[in-house]
């Protein structure tokens, strides 16, 4: 009986992914996307093996994320540039990811009921329609997989102390932290999970030392890779994290990011009125449980799993002031994680079985149509990015003359749009590589200038399209 359940509780949860995103499955690409596409099909593996372990960066991000790269690299050779394909990547993750949720709150002790809810609530948390449908996320995708992995593997060491479980844990926590940064919290998340496991405390503590070394052994290595901390960059050249505020980081620990995991809507377009009912009808119910939670539920365990939100939520603190239109809801993915077992283990506290199944619900549907809104909105920018490309693409083919493109966004409606990648988009939605040869942005005016009878189109926000300006005098 017990197989069968967990069986199906897999299969639920699978089915539940793909029937949330497969809206989005065909979306075109967006963004740093064109950039990935475009480094994949033209490096030999040599090239790019080398460049993802050891080659220096002099721009981008300064990002050390080997791992991500191979895959992208590995994915083109059967994906080539049809956008489904990649797309169904990213979201088979997220089931395998929603999946380990469940598996994880199983070993924790949540009950069947509480466990199901838990991988059901992280597969349609809304926050996440950046991270499955974007291509460029997937590094957040491997980090949560093998984060997950990693700790699912530590509480089996710990529970049958069995070295395969030990030497998966050590390979695991590697994955991650060669997958992105936000791994490095995982010897805080680790540390999280003693109230599950009191008796194994020290053990749980050992094996948390041992991830941590890892993680050292990977900050060296990725530092000497990085020259320095890496990371986003300001305008002068130092590392965003090193810019740190106390009070602004406070507010993205306490209030912001507890706002962002409880409403991820993208209000930068209006939601429909029936889910802004459904958000005020959540927070009554989610009130009710809270006080509630205080008289019957384990305050011990509530409060692991808050610090499993936290703990996940550090390496990106700096990134956390996300404004009303989630751009960048990408860093909340590990940090949903502790909420999805929050809100599990409050259902599973609760001695009244018909309030618990409203509370579960009225989530799941809040989630659900937050997460249908949200990926509507970058559907629609999706297309839009495309029509651009395709329409530089066409004045390419019409007119031999140069041409340069100013003004492009950054972000659309909450959706990284243009500003990034736009001349490996031109190419590949034209579907001819060498029509770019005479395209230019912004940042190369000069170049463009010294062109003869250079065209310029500047994008419109107003007509949602590019319009050509005449060119300066000379």
């Amino acid at each position: 009986m017990h197989g069968r359940f967990v069986a199906l509780s897999l299969i639920v949860i699978w089915a539940v992914v793909m029937i949330a995103y497969a809206p989005g499955l065909s979306d075109p690409f967006l963004f740093d996307d064109y950039t990935h596409l475009s480094n994949s099909a033209t490096q030999s593996w040599g090239a790019m093996f080398g460049n993802a372990f050891s080659a220096h960066p002099t721009a981008g991000d300064f990002s050390f994320r080997p791992l991500g790269y191979i895959t992208y690299w590995l994915d083109y050779r059967w994906a080539g540039f049809e956008s489904l394909r990649w797309h169904l990547w990213n979201v088979l993750v997220h089931a395998a990811n929603s999946i380990l949720v469940f598996v994880l709150a199983r070993q924790l002790k949540l009950s069947r009921v509480a466990s199901i809810f838990a991988g059901l609530l992280f597969a349609v948390h809304a926050s996440h329609a950046e991270v499955t449908g974007w291509m460029a996320a997937r590094f957040d995708l491997l980090a949560f997989l093998f984060s997950l992995l990693a700790l699912i593997a530590l509480i089996q060491f710990v529970d049958y102390r069995k070295p395969v479980w030990l030497a998966l844990m050590v390979l695991a926590t590697l994955l991650a932290l060669l997958s992105k940064e936000a791994a490095f919290s995982l010897p805080l998340m680790a540390l999280c999970l003693i109230p599950f496991r009191r008796i194994a405390a020290r053990s749980i503590v050992k094996l948390s030392g041992m991830m941590a070394a890892i993680c050292s052994i990977v900050f060296i290595y990725r530092g000497w890779v990085l020259g320095g901390i890496g990371g986003y960059q300001m305008e002068n050249g130092t590392p965003t994290i090193l810019n740190f505020n106390l009070v602004r980081t406070l507010n993205a620990l306490l209030f912001r990011l507890w706002g962002l995991l409880l409403f991820p809507l993208n209000w930068s377009v209006s939601p429909e009125k029936w889910l802004i009912v459904a958000a005020l009808l959540m927070l009554l119910l989610m009130a009710a449980a809270l006080f509630l939670a205080v008289l019957h539920a384990d305050r011990s365990r509530l409060i692991a799993s808050i610090g499993l939100v936290l703990a996940a939520a550090l390496p990106v603190q700096h990134l956390l002031l996300i404004g009303p239109d989630l751009a960048g809801s990408r860093v909340l993915y590990l940090s949903t994680l502790g909420l999805a077992l929050f809100w599990g283990l409050l259902l599973q506290g609760c001695d009244k079985p018909k309030f618990a199944m409203a509370l579960g619900a009225s989530i799941i549907v809040f989630q659900w149509g937050a997460l249908q809104h949200n990926l509507r909105v970058r559907t629609e920018v999706a297309h839009l990015s495309q029509r651009a490309c395709v329409g530089i693409g066409e004045e390419l083919r019409r007119d031999a003359r140069p041409l340069l493109v100013e003004g492009l966004p950054k972000i659309s409606k909450g959706v990284y749009f243009l500003s990034n990648g736009f001349i490996p988009c031109v190419a590949i939605q034209a579907g001819a590589p060498d029509i770019t040869a005479k395209l230019f942005v912004e940042s190369e005016a000069v170049a463009a200038a010294a062109q003869p009878s250079p065209r310029i189109f500047i994008w419109s926000t107003a007509a949602q399209a590019f319009v050509e300006t005449r060119p300066p005098a000379r």
